[in-house]
């Protein structure tokens, strides 16, 4: 499975994790996931589908988790 993959580091100890990942054989776009990532490990990764409006929906519920 072929990735692409962003890591942001938001502050010491939390990082933004935004994923693509495609199928090897014909390239297809299987699923955009991000998660944050802390000590503990990946928290509860979100899918989403690539439009900005989704994408956006994400990013808001894992900045939200973050704040917590």
């Amino acid at each position: 499975m072929e990735m692409n993959r962003i890591k942001l580091k938001l502050n010491e100890k939390q990082t933004l994790s935004i994923v693509q990942k495609y199928d090897d054989e014909n390239g297809d776009l299987l699923c955009n996931e991000m998660a944050l990532i802390d000590a503990s490990g990946v928290n509860d990764p979100i899918p989403y589908d690539p439009y900005l409006d989704d994408f956006m929906g994400a990013l808001q519920r894992i900045i939200r988790g973050a704040l917590k």
